[in-house]
This record gives structure tokens, sequence and C-alpha cells, in this order.
């Protein structure tokens, strides 16, 4: 059932990758939402609540202008211009954007960097059903990672969900950056050592599936 209140936003600007640019954003925002629906063994959207870490813009777009029924997305980005445009052009009370300033290398390196494990209940993100971050801890450092699961962790309900893509590699025995000249570009991991992340901020990891075109090496997790 598509939503009868037909909505269409265009915002100015999109963030992705340039490999995943080259498709419309709602073809691939769609996939990675039906991806991520699937993956989490979720009915639909229409009676959830999800909070979608490093959100950009895609996603608000593919659900308003594709009419997909959703409870309720809060998106939350370090980009003001993508937090300041949403607020701005998408009065729509299932939607719900938030600015969160935290520190990152290749992002935001001049964020603060004093954000605790209440971090984004603070910022008045709503308790979610589940979580997603896409291409989020492919900029992170370990400590940082560390960090935002508890951060999500504290903002999912008990037995919520959590979905995140990240750089691995098998071969690796730790944490490697793969750019040094552009540090958090390409944050790339061992499987193992993302799970134990995970568990240190309050997850158990449930699946793991690997890369595809639109995708990086993508965990289903479970809040504990």
């Amino acid at each position: 059932k598509v939503d009868s209140k037909f909505r269409f936003i265009d915002p100015p600007f999109l963030f992705n990758a340039a490999e995943v640019a080259a498709y419309p954003a709602e073809v691939t925002g769609n996939y990675l939402l039906e991806c991520l629906r699937r993956r989490f063994e979720w009915q639909s959207f229409a009676d959830k609540k999800l909070l979608d870490l490093g959100c950009g813009v895609r996603f608000a777009r593919t659900i308003c202008n594709l009419g997909i029924p959703f409870g309720t997305y809060v998106g939350v980005d370090v980009k003001r211009k993508a937090i300041d445009w949403l607020n701005a052009n998408l009065q729509d009370p299932r939607f719900l954007f938030k600015r969160f300033d935290a520190r990152n290398a290749y992002y935001n390196p001049k964020g603060t960097s004093s954000h605790g494990a209440d971090a984004l209940v603070r910022l008045g993100v709503p308790t979610c059903d589940g979580a997603s971050m896409f291409s989020v801890i492919t900029h992170q450092s370990p400590d940082e990672a560390r960090k935002t699961f508890q951060q999500l962790r504290n903002a999912v309900a008990d037995h919520g969900k959590l979905y995140f893509t990240a750089f691995t590699d098998e071969s690796l025995a730790g944490y490697a950056e793969r750019d040094q000249a552009a540090p958090g570009h390409m944050s790339t991991y061992p499987p193992q050592q993302l799970i134990e992340l995970a568990e240190s901020g309050g997850w158990r990891v449930t699946a793991i599936y690997q890369k595809d075109s639109l995708q990086q090496t993508a965990f289903v997790c479970v809040a504990r």
C-alpha cells in the first residue's frame, strides 16, 4: 500500500560515492531500505521507528518520492546543510532530523569530541525499533566506532536491531587506514574486530552479508 498523500522533494545535493550516485537516488535508496527491511525480518516500515545515523538526504527523498509507508524516520547527520535543508523543506510528522556535531577526521574535523554514550538521547532522539548506519563505520577509528555503537544502543529499544556497513578485510590482523593521505577515508577492519566492537557497545551480531555493488559488507545486530 502506497501513502495516498503524494509528496515530492528534490534536495540540491547528494553525498554518495560516484559509483552509487550514477543511479537515481530513489533507486539506490529503495534497494538499501529493502535490504535492511528483509534482513531485519520486518514486514514493513509502516509501524516502525528507524534511526538512521549519517542520514544524508537519500532515504528521506526515497520515502517521500516513492510513497513508502513509514512509521517514523529519524535522520541524524554531522552535515549542517543536509539537516537544515530537510528541516526547512520537509514538514511531515513521520520525519525527525537532528544535527550531531560529532568529531570525525574525514567528515567533521572541527566537531565537538566530548559526546558521551547518551549523546543521541540528549540530542532528542526518541527510542527507536532499529538503527542503521550506511557508510559511517567506513570512516571511523576503533575508538570512534566503539562510542558510536554505545550511543546507538542507548537510543534503541531492548531487542531492537542495528544494520551497519563497513570496509572489511579478513587478511588484516587489526584496524587499518587504507588511505594514509586522507585519514578516515577508508577505515578498514577484520570482521572479528567489528564484532567485538559492536559487542562492547551492547549489541550481538547475528548475520554478516558480503558487499555488493551498492553497499559494503553489512552487519545485522540485536540489542542485548
